[in-house]
């Protein structure tokens, strides 16, 4: 912005040079105060927001304890039951098998 401002000046003021210098002390300060007031907005900002973002935080890491407590869940269900194949999943079993490996000769 300060750039800007200069160069603004330079094409105004093109043959007085004590004017030039003066609007780039000007320019700075301009942007030195928009910038201070742009800092503040962006503080305010983030203060607004902190108690939403740490809302979401809270929220993610209660579902990913809920989904630890699923996964240890399930697998403490599949570690006590005897997994047993009956005759059916057996038929279908050799049936699929035997169609792969016959798919892959061809």
């Amino acid at each position: 912005m300060s750039i800007l401002f200069t160069i603004l000046t330079i094409l105004i003021f093109d043959n007085y040079s004590l004017l030039i210098a003066f609007s780039g002390v000007l320019g700075s300060l301009v942007v030195l105060v928009y910038s201070k007031n742009s800092y503040i907005t962006l503080v305010r900002r983030i203060k607004r927001l902190y108690p939403l973002i740490s809302d979401i935080a809270k929220n993610l890491l209660l579902k990913l304890q809920k989904l630890k407590y699923l996964h240890i869940k399930v697998n403490n269900i599949i570690e006590t039951k005897s997994t047993t194949l009956n005759n059916f999943s057996l038929f279908i079993f050799s049936y699929v098998s035997a169609k792969i490996r016959a798919s892959r000769q061809e």
